[in-house]
């Protein structure tokens, strides 16, 4: 399972690599550093993949703010 901190911990490397997840979801890593959530899939005999976003490291949900 592709966790926040495993996704965290993931580093650019000389090439592009992907590490996967359930029913054909992963992440890709790229030399920059970039992360993108990818998901393969197949239509009909031909193997296709799709671009869902960008990873962001910044957190899911923010700490709320007391209101002033």
């Amino acid at each position: 399972m592709l966790t926040d901190t495993k996704l965290k911990a993931l580093r650019a490397r000389a090439k592009l690599y992907r590490v996967t997840d359930e029913k054909g979801l992963c992440i890709e890593v790229h030399p920059s550093g970039a992360r993108y959530w990818r998901v393969r899939y197949r239509f009909g005999s031909t193997q296709k993949m799709l671009s869902l976003g960008v990873y962001s490291r910044r957190a899911a949900h923010p700490s709320p703010r007391a209101p002033r």
